[in-house]
């Protein structure tokens, strides 16, 4: 009977896929957060994984992009490269060529799996690492896995269980990823690999069937993670239906060589490629399709910040941020980061900080009045009636007071014995 739902399901998913003819927009999954909105437009930093469909040549000491160390540049110019050129983005790529997820299920030579790509983030990016000052709601992540998965075994029998265990450590490292403080995940489900011009001249029986298998343990493993961590936003971009959706709309994208690639066993150069070529080698797409894909996916992110800034009602809290939270902007004062809660002093307006001797008001939710503590002191009253007086004018009079004369107050009885004593003698 289990057997049978999931056959079912299975059948439904394929239906929806084989018959639509949406872009991948249209047909995404995508699971937003109630409470944290995405704003796509405020990200900084692109951290990306995956494979050859991913990959940039970079500098890993830097982790820069570096397309002219690149045996061949061309190579280098996919989806995140083009992202990054439409937005203001710092790039972190970590894909390899030729990845699987883990090399301890699928096996791929000479190629950083997931597993290891994720060690190497930890190394650059987690805590501690040189580039480790990334923001979780100014990253995006971006996965894209399972074309080596699938074509790695496509000549043998392919084991559910091996796609059960590879999704498993997939999400897995999404989940470590996570706890390292990462909330905006982007990931591309498999594309159609039937029409891989490789595939096209050597068929194997039941591969795209395969891939629509793996693609729904995606999305249904994507849907889990989000509903146990509703602080996140997650979607499933479905690459299956946009690639296809790009490949038949000759008139909209100008790809009108959709079987041959361009490479054709080392017949052209890859630099030379032109426009109409859909696939530059008989795995690959060209860079045309990979710009084009950039496009659909900037539109795609786009459209759910817009959807996310409604679930959330984002526009109404940030009115109600300018008016109740960043109250020091009215006194031509900034606001302090929302990390900084050491609060110098209080009046009536709130609480202020103290940064580089620079006055900022401080965050109602964040603020902690006791900044005696940060000097080993007890904790005082930092209130006070006045409320016309700068900050700074208030803590230079509070230094002068309990630096200068109280020293000297708890001499008075002494001096003014002293001075008693001088007239009369």
């Amino acid at each position: 009977m289990n057997y049978l739902k999931f056959a079912i399901l299975v059948l439904i998913f394929l239906i929806d896929y084989v018959i639509s003819d949406n872009n991948g927009m249209d047909s995404s999954f995508v699971f937003l957060s109630k409470t944290h909105p995405f704003i796509y437009s405020e990200i900084k930093d692109l951290i990306v994984f995956g494979d050859s469909y991913t990959t940039a040549t970079i500098d890993y000491s830097t982790l820069q992009f570096n397309g002219q160390s690149s045996n061949n540049e061309e190579e280098s110019k996919n989806w995140p490269l083009f992202l990054v050129k439409k937005r203001i983005m710092n790039m972190w790529n970590f894909a390899c060529s030729g990845a699987v997820v883990d090399n301890d299920i699928i096996h791929s030579n000479n190629a950083l799996p997931m597993t290891e790509q994720y060690k190497a983030f930890i190394l650059h990016m987690g805590k501690g690492g040189k580039h480790s000052n990334w923001r979780s709601d100014q990253s995006l992540i971006g996965i894209w896995f399972g074309i080596n998965d699938i074509m790695n075994r496509a000549d043998n029998d392919i084991d559910y269980d091996d796609d059960q265990s590879i999704i498993k450590s997939m999400f897995k490292i999404i989940n470590k990823i996570y706890d390292l403080g990462a909330r905006n995940f982007l990931i591309l489900d498999v594309p159609s690999l039937e029409k891989l011009p490789h595939f096209i001249y050597s068929p194997v029986k039941g591969l795209d069937e395969e891939v629509l298998k793996f693609n729904k343990m995606i999305a249904d493993s994507a849907m889990n993670f989000q509903k146990s961590k509703p602080e996140t936003n997650v979607f499933v971009y479905n690459a299956y239906n946009e690639l296809n959706y790009i490949m038949k709309n000759e008139n909209k994208f100008g790809f009108t060589i959709t079987v041959d690639d361009w490479y054709h066993n080392n017949e052209r150069k890859l630099e030379d490629i032109t426009k109409e070529y859909f696939w530059r080698d008989g795995y690959h797409l060209s860079k045309y399709v990979q710009e084009a894909l950039s496009q659909e996916l900037d539109d795609f992110l786009s459209m759910n910040e817009k959807n996310s800034k409604e679930l959330t009602h984002f526009n109404n809290q940030t009115n109600q941020n300018n008016e109740e939270e960043c109250w020091s902007l009215k006194l031509n004062y900034p606001c302090c980061d929302r990390n900084n809660t050491i609060s110098f002093y209080r009046n009536d307006y709130g609480a202020w900080g103290n940064v580089d001797n620079k006055w900022c008001g401080l965050y109602p939710p964040t603020v902690d009045t006791c900044f005696e503590k940060y000097f080993n002191k007890p904790c005082g009253n930092t209130d006070t009636t006045s409320t016309t007086s700068s900050p700074k004018s208030f803590m230079v009079s509070l230094s002068i007071f309990y630096g200068v004369f109280m020293p000297f107050l708890s001499f008075f009885p002494v001096i003014l014995f002293i001075s008693f004593c001088h007239f009369c003698f």
